[in-house]
């Protein structure tokens, strides 16, 4: 017998929703007409339109064909349920097309539903075919990037500053301090979700396999990665935690054992011995670590078995296809498939995972292989996922979300191409999907004139979105739209995107010489380039760019209302602020001298500076604010 669900998804009716006319809408500020059945909201003055309509309690999504002239500014579709903050899509630039655009995550008590538009005077508008439905399944989306190269930034000099240019910290801040506010930064500009991933023992003792390289010691090992999760997770993040499992880079051409692995193998001259060693070994390690963020109260959401390993795990012994001796070279010697071998290592590490924390969900992430669609199209079972994952589930591998590499430069490939392709994963194998990294350049160049990595963009977006600050904006805009597309009438979807690298930013000692970059030489102990300086979302001086606005522009709703009348906030320097929400204002009593921010959910507020055991009401309106990166409610 065939066990099925069947949803019914219910229409919300809107008057003149195919803008046969205004009737029933609200035009505040601007110009707005009606031209050939679509709304023209024109540009040149800031202009919202809506409209209310009755409403059951539930959750929601609205669809609305638009056409807009740029990527500059504010533009966006929302929704506002009762009892609940905006639900927003930044609406992506698309000069002579309509796009579909998906507002998800909508919440309403019972009452009425706000559906409207926000075009700050940057865009020439048109929308058309507007409608509001119920949501099949609960909307999970997360946003934010890799924040692994942080401390290592810090450490060698950088510094971040707003996008109006305000230094996030003093630098004479200790590096904790100063991580913490540039991660609470990036929460006021709308990320939720980090990526953070632990290589196991980085430094000079453990170099590539050339001997020419090396991660610097004390970064992206466990000390720094646990730090990082612990400031991530006091500032209300969730956590998708990547185990290398590797002293040094890895990606689907470079799986290093690491070097404490490789000493307990090295008298075992039997490939089951081996294998059968290092899946315990693996399972160990995950085991400890996650034990080691649960003892701290942190549950990560996504756990990451390896990075991009469609080569394998653990070369040569968990090859995922035939390394020949004409093909072999440093970083994958001669060596045979091996399914049975990676099925053990990732059950292994799964296992691990569930058994300390089994709500978090276990990603298998590969490189970007999204150009397969332009090849195979609609033919699934041609594309390199398809044989990865198949083979994965036939040798009984467990996993919970596929995780995915998209970067139009390598791929050649739109974001409606990884819809697609994403789509088609989805109707195969029935996971969602996370986009474990995305980048795009925000310069042509890096600071030297020089190319980065992202050095040819699909050849559709060259013009749409050229290399530059607004370009960046315009593709993660196009981004996230798309994303929110997947899996729409399945019962999965896109989870999330994280951007890769949005804090390895340029840093130079005063002979102009880097101090950053993707490696350091073994010989000079020095750092070669920094390939991604250009692609980051603060610009070589370490000033935000405009692309985080992206994020602030994509919302889910959140209640504007939370029970309880009392919160204290414990901050990193021992220092404990209570925090007692008042009606029309907020009481803040401190014990300790500290710079205490506050801001609202919209990302609008301020740093004060506060006195030993000082008290101080601050009038504010009603709604949730964000002190010192945790919730408080003002009634």
């Amino acid at each position: 017998m065939l066990n099925m669900i069947i949803y019914i998804t219910f229409a919300q009716e809107l008057s003149n929703s195919d803008f046969n006319s205004l009737d029933g809408w609200m035009v505040e500020g601007g110009n707005a007409s009606i031209e050939n059945g679509k709304l023209h909201v024109y540009p040149g003055e800031e202009t919202r339109i809506w409209q209310k309509t009755p409403i059951a309690q539930g959750s929601y999504l609205i669809k609305a064909d638009v056409q807009s002239s740029s990527s500059e500014g504010t533009c966006l579709v929302y929704g506002q349920g009762e009892g609940f903050t905006k639900a927003s899509t930044a609406i992506p630039q698309a000069k002579n097309k309509e796009t579909r655009v998906l507002v998800k995550g909508i919440q309403s008590k019972d009452g009425f539903l706000e559906v409207g538009f926000i075009n700050d005077g940057s865009h020439d508008l048109f929308i058309d075919n507007i409608q509001v439905e119920q949501e099949r399944k609960p909307f999970v989306f997360g946003q934010g990037g890799d924040i692994t190269e942080l401390n290592y930034v810090l450490s060698y000099g950088g510094n971040f500053f707003d996008e109006t240019g305000n230094p996030l910290y003093q630098e004479s801040d200790p590096i904790e301090v100063r991580a913490q506010n540039v991660i609470r930064y990036l929460k006021r500009k709308g990320w939720d979700m980090v990526r953070i991933r632990l290589t196991n023992k980085p430094g000079k003792s453990q170099p590539d396999n050339t001997n020419t390289y090396y991660l610097p010691e004390g970064f992206q090992d466990e000390k720094d990665c646990l730090l990082l999760a612990e400031l991530a997770h006091e500032a209300e993040m969730k956590i998708q935690f990547t185990f290398n499992y590797s002293d040094y880079w890895s990606n689907g051409e470079r799986q290093n054992i690491p070097a404490d692995w490789k000493s307990e193998i090295q008298w075992l001259n039997d490939n089951n011995a081996i294998v059968s060693k290092l899946t315990t070994l693996l399972g160990n390690y995950t085991k400890e670590i996650m034990q080691k963020m649960a003892d701290k109260g942190i549950f990560p959401e996504y756990v990451s078995l390896g990075n991009e390993i469609n080569g394998g795990l653990l070369f040569p012994y968990g090859y995922s296809y035939n390394v020949p001796a004409s093909n072999a070279s440093k970083d994958m010697p001669e060596g045979n498939a091996n399914w049975k071998a990676i099925c053990g290592f990732i059950n292994a590490g799964y296992d691990a995972v569930k058994s300390v924390s089994p709500q978090s969900k276990v990603v298998v992430h590969l490189a970007d292989q999204t150009g397969d669609y332009r090849k195979h199209g609609n033919t699934v079972d041609y594309y390199t996922y398809s044989w990865f994952f198949s083979n994965l589930e036939k040798g009984g591998g467990k996993y919970d979300v596929i995780g995915a590499s998209y970067y139009p430069s390598w791929c050649q490939s739109t974001v409606s191409d990884l819809v697609n392709y994403c789509d088609k994963l989805i109707q195969k194998f029935h996971k969602d999907i996370l986009i474990m990294e995305s980048g795009y350049n925000w310069n042509p160049t890096r600071k030297d004139g020089y190319e980065g990595q992202l050095n040819q963009n699909a050849e559709e977006y060259k013009n749409l979105y050229p290399s530059s600050p607004i370009g960046q904006k315009g593709f993660l805009t196009e981004l996230i739209n798309g994303l929110k597309i997947i899996g729409e009438g399945t019962n999965n979807q896109c989870v999330g995107v994280l951007y890769w690298d949005p804090v390895m930013i340029h840093v130079e000692d005063e002979r102009g010489n880097n101090k950053t970059g993707w490696a350091h030489f073994v010989k000079w102990n020095t750092a070669d380039v920094n390939v991604v300086e250009n692609t980051t979302l603060f610009d070589f001086e370490g000033k935000a760019l405009p692309v985080l606005d992206v994020y602030l522009q994509n919302q889910a709703s959140q209640e504007e209302i939370l029970s309880g009348n009392k919160q204290t906030v414990v901050l990193p320097n021992g220092a404990r602020p209570t925090i007692i929400p008042e009606k029309g204002g907020l009481l803040i009593r401190t014990n300790k001298a500290e710079i205490i921010s506050i801001f609202r959910l919209n990302g609008e507020g301020q740093f004060l500076h506060f006195s030993d055991n000082e008290e101080r009401i601050l009038h504010l309106p009603s709604g949730i604010y964000i002190v010192n990166g945790e919730k408080t409610i003002v009634y």
